[in-house]
């Protein structure tokens, strides 16, 4: 069997490796050396947990002054050079589609907040597909973002009336919630229960690093400002356990979404994290996202910022001015009321 290379057996263990990273083939394996593989590395694993809080030291370490970029880098070159993810690869510039992706979402009906939610939200990346399925399985609401927020926020995924289990499996996949999704409007009353997300890296302590995008950082901000969620909702993410690093909290940022637990194929933890999470929409920031959807953001802002404020002050308040400009993807939103600049990102 090819087996993980020593992400899981650290020489300070005393446990040793088991198998040299030499033996690794350079050749496609087949389906079912792949299954073997993954179940070969998340026996592994879970050894090792068994072996204590010694060996569970991070794979990875990280040096003083380390950036938020350097940290994506070096879990993305461990994941690629020890073999730790499945397709899509390579895994850099992406949540890394991770062997036992659906091991360490197995976990998630254990908790209290699965089992005490009505509409759960999850991520439409390939790692967190075997979270959406369970929560189809246990006929919860499940909405999915819109990716990169081309076209909305949220698309609900409506099986077919009496669909059968290849069918709910199907409407887990990336291509399920393009056939079987229904847009939810902007205007919709929703409260979401729970929310799972992708990683690349997280700590122990709740600290979350995302590919670098933003989109998942922007989507709870909007979520605040909808109303759909609170200070008090749940955050859960799923990683492999060579993800769980010592994130320094200074790289954190007001915008920065935290997280509630971290489930792995071996374990499940509870941050306890007593940061608080994004409280809205930092507009100074929405512009620095690679991919900017202005269209989607302008009808955003119109909905949850211009016309709420012009209601309270009517359309005669004195400086009631509101200009939207786009050239290419520089774009100037910008509300003022008397007294008071509300919003201007450039």
């Amino acid at each position: 069997h090819q087996l993980s290379p020593p992400h899981c057996f650290l020489p300070s263990s005393g446990l040793g490796c088991c198998v040299s990273a030499s033996l690794f083939s350079r050749s496609s394996p087949s389906r079912s050396q792949s299954k073997s593989t993954e179940s070969c590395a998340i026996a592994a694993a879970r050894a090792l947990a068994a072996a204590g809080p010694r060996a569970m030291e991070p794979a990875i370490n990280l040096q003083p002054g380390v950036t938020k970029w350097d940290i994506r880098q070096k879990i993305w070159d461990y994941m690629e050079k020890n073999n730790l993810a499945n397709f899509p690869r390579p895994v850099h510039h992406r949540i890394p589609n991770f062997k036992g992706a659906a091991q360490a979402a197995e976990n998630l009906p254990s908790l209290r907040e699965f089992k005490n939610a009505l509409i759960v939200k999850v991520n439409p990346d390939k790692p967190q597909e075997k979270v959406r399925l369970l929560v189809l399985e246990a006929r919860k609401t499940l909405l999915v973002p819109t990716p990169r927020l081309r076209k909305g926020l949220f698309n609900k995924i409506v099986p077919p009336p009496g669909a059968a289990k290849e069918i709910i499996r199907v409407c887990s996949t990336a291509q399920g919630v393009k056939d079987f999704s229904v847009p939810v409007q902007l205007d919709a009353k929703v409260h979401i229960d729970l929310v799972v997300v992708g990683s690349v890296a997280v700590s122990k302590n709740g600290w979350r690093i995302g590919k670098g995008e933003g989109f998942a950082d922007l989507e709870y901000a909007m979520m605040v400002s909808m109303g759909s969620i609170d200070e008090n909702t749940v955050v859960v993410t799923t990683v492999h356990d060579c993800q769980l690093l010592d994130i320094p909290e200074e790289l954190m940022d007001n915008h920065d979404l935290i997280v509630d637990y971290i489930l792995t194929p071996t374990q499940v933890i509870t941050t306890g994290c007593k940061r608080s999470k994004p409280q809205g929409i930092i507009w100074s920031k929405v512009c620095k996202l690679h991919s900017f959807p202005t269209q989607f953001l302008f009808l955003f802002f119109c909905q949850y910022i211009f016309l709420p404020i012009q209601k309270d002050y009517g359309p005669s308040a004195p400086c009631t001015s509101f200009s939207y400009v786009l050239s290419g993807r520089a774009t100037v939103l910008q509300h003022q009321r008397p007294g008071l600049r509300c919003c201007k990102y450039l």
